[in-house]
């Protein structure tokens, strides 16, 4: 087959548009912001002021980036019902994670869809968090998936942290990515350098 044979059928081939989450299309913490939605910013504020220990060890390297962000998670939900949890996080996505959303993020997702590509959102935070927001958007949500046992969320992640390497790895896995004909890619941070890596057009930041 020739070279140009194969760049037409690559053209015909819908694109992929991978998009972060915290910092790229919303300008909030998306898990901050449902704890305060949840449990109070004043419990947030003071659960956070009782974390410091916690996050010095990270600082000093004894514990990883993962480990600290499952302890943060541990601390605010562990124990907690899932059916609960997941209401209030359907409530969040539709009421209050709307709010959040940078337009200039909203509009490229919108652009996207009407151009008929595959849009989807790959983040750090939970997929229980951000999925009701995606599916109000008809995107993918690809994100760190909590444990949940006996209707009951553990402390526990039933993934790890979907950052880094971890961003590549769940996309290669939910997806095949040769059926898509173009990659683009959009995050803010060195969470996201691997996914716009595997980008043809990537963008560092792009809605500020």
């Amino acid at each position: 087959m020739s070279t140009e044979t194969t760049n037409e059928n690559e053209s015909n081939l819908p694109t992929l548009a991978l998009f972060d989450f915290d910092g790229t299309i919303s300008r909030r913490n998306s898990f901050l912001e449902f704890i305060a939605y949840t449990k109070g910013r004043p419990s947030l504020y003071f659960g956070l002021f009782t974390f410091i220990p916690t996050a010095v060890l990270r600082v000093t390297r004894q514990i990883s980036a993962d480990e600290l962000k499952r302890r943060f998670f541990a601390k605010f939900c562990a124990d907690s019902s899932a059916e609960d949890f997941h209401q209030s996080a359907s409530d969040f996505g539709q009421d209050i994670l709307p709010d959040f959303v940078q337009p200039e993020a909203a509009a490229a997702i919108r652009q996207h869809k009407n151009s008929g590509d595959t849009v989807v959102v790959v983040s750090a935070s939970f997929q229980e968090v951000l999925k009701p927001w995606c599916d109000l958007m008809d995107v993918v949500c690809i994100a760190t998936v909590m444990e949940i046992k006996h209707g009951i969320i553990t402390g526990q992640l039933d993934t790890p942290i979907c950052w880094g390497e971890q961003k590549t790895t769940r996309i290669k896995q939910a997806l095949d990515l040769t059926a898509f004909g173009k990659i683009v890619a959009y995050g803010n941070s060195r969470g996201d350098k691997e996914m716009l890596a595997l980008a043809d057009e990537a963008f560092f930041k792009p809605f500020r």
